[in-house]
Parts: C-alpha cells; structure tokens; sequence
C-alpha cells in the first residue's frame, strides 16, 4: 500500500475560507494523503493610525462600496469566502507557529523555525496564508509549496480575483494550481481551469473560481507519490 503523503498548511490563523476548509476536509478524509504540520503567521498586524487609514483605503474607496453594496444585494447559495475553524479538521496536526522576517511584500521564514520544520519530512505544503514567500520553506518540502491563484497566468495577474474579467466582460475566467518559486506568478503549473463569466455578478464569479478548487488540489495530490 502506498504511503501517504505528509501535507503541511501554511496559514495565518485557525480561520480559513469556506472553499479551502472544504479541501482540507477532503485531504483528511482521503486515502492518499494526511495533514501532519500547520506553520501559523503568527506577525503581528501593522497598527495605523486613523489618517494612515484613510490614505491606506482612499485609493480603494469605490471598489469597496461597489463590494458592500454587491454583498448585500446578491445573494448565492453557499458563501465561498465566509471563516471556518479548522481546528476540528487538523486537531492531529503539529502547530508551529513562526514570525516570519519581513519586507515590503514578502514573508521569509527564519533559519531558527526552518530547522523545526525540516524534522517533519513534509512532502507538500500547501498555502493558505502569509503574503509573497521567498526563502527555503520553497524547498524542504519534497514537492514544494502550492498555491492557487486566479486568473489564467498566460493572460492576467494580480488582485482582486475576477474583477477585471467582471469589468471587461471577458467571455472566461481562468485559475491555476501551482508549486510557488522565487520567481512571483512563475512556478511550475500543476493545474489550470477556465469557467464561464458571470457578466452580471462580481461576487458569482468569486463563487465560481473557488467552487472547484478542492479538485484541482484533489487530483494533482492523487497524481504524486512519496
């Protein structure tokens, strides 16, 4: 019988999204794979003061009431993005919690918690949390870091997920699965999915793209060994 692989979560708490809390609970419950480690972001948010935060948002102004008005009139079935504890789903896990060193954009592990997390043999990591990752957490893992990320990589890049392909009325909306290196939005494509694009409804686009994603994690996973 083939051994399982060792799945590590990269995550900035307990709480995750809808859509990834429904991957995780397909991993723990599958044949082939088991989760062994979580690293918790454990930084502390920057504090601003009043002014900051308005010169921080200003900039953002009209998409976040174009976002608050959205979620209050349309409504979807299931809520992709509303927080779920996983702390039922990895209570066997190991929790190592770090505070990354960190720049601008980019979080980097210390060589200190590097060390700790080498001893648990991890064959996949995946990430749910931190900002850009630079630095050997990308390489001590037998299979890398993965990551989703929306957007069909060949066409656009960048935040926030499906705005531009609501905006510019684009007839699909990509995503991708892929192993995190040190060059951004270039590593190595696991997986890659398109869907039709909701013209009408920013929000059901945001529904869609993560409607499937436990898949692309589930098949890609299912497709390695140890």
């Amino acid at each position: 019988m083939k051994q399982k692989l060792k799945i590590g979560l990269l995550v900035n708490s307990n709480y995750v999204s809808a859509w990834e809390y429904v991957m995780l609970e397909r991993i723990r419950e599958s044949s082939y794979a088991q989760i062994d480690l979580i690293i918790e972001n454990n930084a502390e948010a920057p504090k601003h003061s009043l002014l900051q935060k308005i010169k921080i948002h200003f900039k953002h102004l009209l998409f976040l009431m174009f976002s608050m008005i959205e979620n209050k009139l349309v409504k979807v079935s299931h809520d992709a993005f509303v927080k779920k504890s996983i702390d039922k789903l990895c209570n066997d896990a190991t929790i190592i919690k770090v505070v990354p060193e960190q720049t601008k954009f980019i979080d980097r592990i210390c060589s200190e918690d590097i060390e700790k997390i080498k001893r648990y043999n991890i064959d996949v990591f995946i990430r749910l949390g931190f900002r850009i990752l630079k630095g050997d957490i990308l390489k001590i893992a037998k299979s890398g870091v993965w990551s989703y990320h929306h957007g069909d990589n060949d066409v656009n890049r960048g935040r926030p997920p499906g705005m531009w392909e609501f905006l510019e009325k684009w007839d699909t909306t990509g995503m991708i699965l892929q192993i995190l290196t040190e060059d951004l939005d270039d590593g190595k494509i696991l997986y890659k999915s398109h869907s039709a694009t909701n013209t009408k409804s920013w929000k059901k686009i945001r529904t869609v793209i993560t409607g499937k994603v436990f898949l692309y994690y589930q098949e890609s996973l299912k497709n390695y060994t140890c």
